[in-house]
């Protein structure tokens, strides 16, 4: 189903990437934020939901439960280096990308971890050959590391949005007010931190539009990305309300490109490709009873840009490719079983 493309369609996707977009917490009822950094290629689906939802109270050793929650859109994303994605030009200090597709809305959002910092430079998205998004001149930093209990910050951003020329300005705080065990519908996770961020924002246009926003997310030590989030969105102008929403979102799966196959399954399959980077050929090999599987090649835009049937050890033409990142996903019997990314060159 198509998107409709407005400015609170970017915001709540930006804000849903940034939110899904951190660092692995370690350690249990002392957790701590570790530098860690997601790699590229690695791969998630969320599950989104429009509802009205508490966030459930703050607090040690607390049980969260939103098991009986109904989340059904899914979002399917990839991590990619910045400079390999469409519109990269306008972030030139980001060092990481953050790609979704969803139905004919494609964004990318850009991100770096200078000094220990999560930062936002932005985003830049596409639908029906339209570009938008946000790009920041003062980037919006969201944590800085290491990062605990009961811990507090804050930071003020500034920039406009692509294609319009609005201003825009805000202000951000975030605490750590929780640690204990969230139950989601696709998981029991014990030992989580929970950080609520507030921020205000002010856009700068014929008519001034004032948006206060409030995000409480759950991070499991054992994803670099959170396992819930809980978002709300109040919007008014000269006093006078415009626009509201709340949003839920759940980590349905983690895919790191480090891996040969996907977390979530028992049986796993050794599948590597190879030379990387490549220029002309790749070689395909995998490790399973079946001796034919089906291999989709992926762009960082998400566009899947080859398909084939495959044997192992066999040899791929993706010399028509374009530079980039690309990712090769082995499917078993209609199953997504591996997948591991490749760079293309000249």
């Amino acid at each position: 189903m198509a998107k409709t493309l407005t400015y609170k369609n970017i915001m709540k996707y930006l804000s849903m990437t940034i939110l899904f977009f951190a660092t692995i917490f370690t350690g249990y009822s002392q957790s701590i934020i570790s530098n860690v950094i997601p790699n590229f290629g690695d791969q998630f689906v969320i599950d989104n939901q429009e509802a009205a939802l508490s966030p459930g109270m703050s607090g040690a050793n607390v049980t969260w439960d939103f098991s009986d929650q109904t989340i059904g859109e899914s979002v399917e994303s990839v991590v990619m280096p910045a400079g390999e994605v469409d519109g990269s030009e306008y972030f030139p200090d980001a060092s990481m990308a953050w790609v979704i597709n969803i139905a004919d809305f494609i964004m990318a959002s850009y991100f770096g971890f200078d000094n220990n910092t999560f930062t936002s430079y932005g985003t830049n998205g596409m639908y029906a050959g339209v570009s938008s998004g946000v790009i920041y001149s003062d980037p919006a930093d969201s944590f800085t590391y290491p990062l605990e209990y009961q811990d507090t910050g804050s930071d003020a951003y500034a920039g406009s949005i692509i294609n319009i020329g609005d201003s825009l300005y805000g202000s951000q705080t975030y605490i750590v007010d929780g640690w204990g065990t969230v139950i989601t519908p696709f998981g029991n996770y014990p030992n989580v931190l929970r950080v609520t961020e507030t921020s205000v924002e002010t856009i700068q246009s014929t008519l001034t539009v004032i948006t206060t926003r409030t995000n409480t997310s759950w991070y499991s030590p054992e994803f670099p990305i959170p396992v819930l989030v809980i978002r709300s969105d109040y919007s008014h102008a000269m006093e006078m309300p415009l626009d509201s929403s709340q949003t839920i979102s759940a980590l349905v799966s983690y895919t790191p490109a480090s891996t040969t196959g996907l977390s979530s399954r028992n049986d796993q399959i050794a599948f590597r490709v190879f030379p990387n980077p490549v220029s002309d050929q790749i070689t395909v090999t995998f490790d399973n009873e079946k001796p034919e599987a089906v291999l989709n090649i992926y762009s960082s835009t998400g566009k899947m840009v080859e398909t084939r049937s495959i044997k192992s050890d066999q040899k791929v033409d993706v010399s028509g490719l374009a530079p980039g990142i690309y990712i090769a996903a082995l499917y078993i019997d209609g199953e997504r079983y591996a997948q591991t990314p490749f760079s293309m060159i000249r």
